[in-house]
């Protein structure tokens, strides 16, 4: 039975390799949800098999050593700091843009144990190297696809491939070129390894990404000392191996500022090392959010996938200057760690890479190091994704499998058959809930919620069923709940109009109590947003001044949470005035624009509106003088 068991998990391992080049297009958030999704469920049923095969041949139990304790560390403080943080059901079950909560870990460590423990022999472990390479092969030719504006792919003309980001993809080629490094040491087939590394060099050539690159280029260099160091035979050729790129570099940086290198955006972003660049200062003002809030809380942090929760609160206005002023990540796995987990996650996190380091390096494993320093480096400026997840674990699974030293072990089965029966069966039922809750539960959610959104835009739905849709994506009550609730009111604007009149009240009153429901249970800003604009949008189809003032006092207290939570927040304060202005409350409307120009005072919108306001109250020296500002 053990044979089967092992071809079972194999099997579904294999299958693993190739979920990155996996998109759901019938999901919210294509690129990321699916990929976690379809990965938990096939760890939660390769999982049974594994249970199973523990149980009856000891041999595969898991084995110990500097890497598990490390990770068991790690994971353990992603735990506390998960109760200790400001929204735990966040923490555990992340959210559908990212996938990062506890519960994903908590699969992620499933896959590592499995690994470690059915591939025995490095034979074993090159065939899933082998095809993890050949799936970043068909990445890198997707994404070639995609720079030449094939209508087949998505999104074309940009270089993000099947991971949908090119800072996230950049982090998958590193490990695949690694891997690839890895298996062009080999014996066998070394020029399709050679080239496989090439052609995810070329990926990382058209991600683009200066952070990757930097590591890359960091574990490269570390790889070619060594070699150059144990090799003294191929120096001459190591030597020119370094020159040429620099070289290249070098000639390419003098001419950044011809057509040539200003029409390629690969070659711009490369040669542009610009610290006045707006990327660079995004990420100087995300990191410096990140460690105000580390400092706030610097024990345990805000709590694992709670960084939407400290960018609002600590957040520095000057992104509104720059390309995008809302982020859930600090594009900093380190400041990630250490402001979402405190320093007990930021220690955990680096001493799991240095572990990783030193077991490679002390089994004389070399490429592997090399590997641990570019994701090291490249740890710096991103963030991991599910790609770059199964590839760091398949990492981690391999550093536990060179701690460990595989003796010849016969079959020994401590259970009688009557035992693993018993067993089996309680693990089948438990796994039967594990998956109706953590697979079958989200994705039907998921798509319930893009049926509504896509259904009654085409035409594919009515008014009713996508109504229904939407309720049903709410009743699941699991991952993805929350962004569907703050999606609602978006939903509505460009959906309410599609229904009878007798029927839009009972649809506006579903996303109000959904919406109180969530800032109860998930006190972010944009939630008390949403609220006060679903209060306000209500109240524009309500006959009734009493029932009017009503929804418009509902909706400042709304606001008013908003900007306690936030107090930088400025389309908070957008919507605010627009219900200012609507009640009449023009005094209102001036202090709130006024407090808009003293957060940002170089953004010109808040100086239009500052102008507006001050025209509705009649201060028209005011209003010119604001006006004028803006322009």
């Amino acid at each position: 039975m053990s044979n089967i068991l092992i071809k079972l998990i194999k099997f579904g391992i294999g299958f693993i390799l190739f979920i990155p080049l996996y998109v759901g297009g019938s999901f919210y958030f294509p690129f990321i949800f699916p990929k976690i999704w379809i990965f938990q469920l096939v760890i939660e049923i390769i999982l049974f098999f594994y249970v199973i095969l523990t149980i009856s041949d000891n041999r595969y139990k898991p084995k110990l050593n500097l890497v598990t304790y490390t990770l068991a560390a790690l994971t353990i403080i992603l735990i506390i700091t998960s109760f200790t943080g400001v929204d735990l059901y966040r923490s555990f079950w992340g959210n559908t843009e990212r996938m990062s909560g506890v519960i994903a870990w908590f699969h992620f460590i499933a896959f590592a144990i499995i690994l470690s423990s059915v591939l025995r022999a490095e034979k074993e472990w090159k065939q899933f190297f082998g095809i993890a390479v050949a799936v970043s092969v068909l990445e890198f030719f997707y994404v070639l696809a995609q720079y030449f504006g094939a209508s087949w792919t998505w999104l074309p003309g940009s270089q993000m491939g099947t991971i949908g980001n090119t800072d996230l993809l950049a982090s998958y080629a590193i490990f695949s070129a690694f891997f690839a490094l890895y298996l062009w040491q080999s014996p066998k087939l070394q020029w399709i390894w050679a080239a496989a590394f090439f052609l995810n060099i070329g990926t990382l050539f058209l991600a683009s990404s200066r952070g990757a690159l930097l590591g890359f280029g960091a574990g490269l260099a570390i790889y070619l000392a060594i070699q150059f160091r144990r090799k003294p035979q191929t120096r001459k050729i190591l030597a020119l191996v370094v020159l040429i790129p620099v070289v290249l570099y070098g000639f390419l940086w003098f001419m950044r500022g011809t057509d040539f290198i200003k029409n390629t955006s690969q070659l711009t972003r490369i040669t542009n090392v610009s610290l006045k660049d707006d990327t660079v200062q995004q990420r100087f003002t995300e990191w410096g959010i990140a460690w105000n809030a580390f400092k706030a809380r610097p024990i345990f942090g805000w709590g694992p996938n709670n960084y939407l929760y400290l960018h609002n609160a600590y957040l520095d206005p000057r992104v509104y200057n720059l390309r995008e002023t809302n982020f859930d990540r600090a594009h900093n796995a380190y400041l990630d760690y250490a402001s979402m987990n405190g320093i007990l996650g930021f220690a955990g996190y680096a001493l799991l890479i240095g572990v990783l380091f030193f077991t490679f390096w002390k089994k004389n494993m070399r490429t592997w190091s090399a590997l641990i320093v570019a994701y090291a480096v490249q740890s710096f400026f991103v963030f991991d994704s599910p790609a770059s997840f199964i590839t760091l674990f398949l990492t981690i699974s391999f550093a536990i499998y060179g701690g460990n030293n595989y003796l010849r072990e016969s079959a020994n089965n401590p259970h009688k058959s009557a035992s693993i029966l018993a067993i089996s069966i309680f693990y089948f039922l438990f796994s039967i809930f594990l998956i109706w809750q953590v697979s079958v539960k989200p994705a039907s959610a998921n798509l319930a919620f893009t049926r509504a959104f896509s259904g009654l835009g085409s035409g594919a739905l009515t008014p009713a069923q996508a109504f229904e849709s939407y309720q049903k994506s709410l009743k699941y009550e699991t991952l993805g709940a929350s962004e569907f609730r703050n999606q609602y009111t978006q939903w509505l604007q460009n959906s309410l109009n599609k229904f009878p009149p007798e029927t839009k009240l009972s649809v506006v009153d579903f996303g109000v109590n959904e919406l109180e429901k969530e800032v109860k249970d998930h006190p972010l800003v944009f939630s008390y947003l949403n609220l006060g604009q679903i209060y306000y949008f209500k109240s524009m189809g309500v006959e009734g001044d009493s029932l009017k003032i009503s929804l418009w006092q509902k909706s400042a207290q709304a606001y008013e949470k908003a900007i306690e939570l936030s107090p930088k927040r400025l389309e908070v304060y957008y919507s605010y005035l627009q219900l200012a202005l609507t009640a009449k409350d023009y005094n209102r409307a001036v202090e709130l624009t006024k407090k808009t120009t003293e957060i940002a005072p170089d953004y010109g919108q808040n100086w239009w509106y500052f102008g507006i306001a001050n025209i509705s109250a009649g201060h028209d020296n005011e209003a010119i003088s604001a006006v004028n500002r803006a322009l």
